[in-house]
């Protein structure tokens, strides 16, 4: 949310330098906004049967690249393209979510809950004032240049949540991924993406039935 916030700034000027007349810049958000509500439920279902971790990194390398595009962008056309392709990636939340119920316990949801809402309340307020600063010192691209850049080395992270240490995290979710599946191993296994016989160490090593 933080590039997001950084582009909101001056992303009408950015289209009115690129020749587009003023009525069509609100193109801008509503293609992005679309494109969210469009791909949200697709990555939820994906994430479900290929896990969430995976697909949470794709989509934030899918934004660096949308922020690359949009900063490199010649025309409008492809302002408008970076924006759609953007609101696909960043149909992500549902995934964030989800990953969040999947490695938290009961007691400790509601706080993880509360860092992602707390996520989108710093990009809300950080990035238009650094959209704005970088706009100012180098120019109407430089905050989909920066954006591209936070979110690149973010797309190569672990996960964990607060609070708690990888094992747990990796506990927990072999745990949720096996009360999904009822107990069946090789759909816990596909679920995860690893083998079965990784599986059944695993549930070993964490005292799992």
């Amino acid at each position: 949310m933080l590039g997001f916030g950084m582009v909101i700034p001056v992303m009408t000027l950015y289209a009115e330098r690129l020749g587009a007349p003023i009525g069509q810049t609100g193109w801008l958000m509503a293609s992005y906004s679309l494109m969210q509500f469009v791909f949200a439920p697709l990555w939820g279902r994906l994430s479900d049967r290929w896990g969430r971790r995976p697909l949470l990194l794709f989509s934030i390398a899918m934004t660096s690249v949308a922020f690359l595009v949009y900063a490199l962008a010649p025309s409008f056309g492809w302002l408008v393209a970076s924006r759609l392709f953007a609101g696909a990636a960043t149909g992500n939340i549902g995934i964030a979510m989800a990953y969040v119920a999947d490695v938290t316990r009961p007691e400790d949801r509601a706080r993880g809950m509360g860092f992602i809402g707390a996520a989108f309340g710093m990009g809300f307020v950080l990035g238009p004032w650094m959209g704005g600063e970088l706009s100012q010192a180098f120019g109407l691209s430089a905050p989909g240049f920066a954006a591209a850049a936070l979110a690149a080395p973010a797309a190569q992270q672990e996960i964990p949540v607060e609070g708690l240490s990888l094992e747990d995290n990796e506990r927990n979710l072999l745990a949720r991924a096996l009360e999904k599946t009822n107990g069946n191993q090789t759909q816990a296994a596909r679920l995860l993406r690893i083998t079965r016989d990784t599986l059944r160490y695993k549930m070993k090593k964490f005292n799992l039935r």
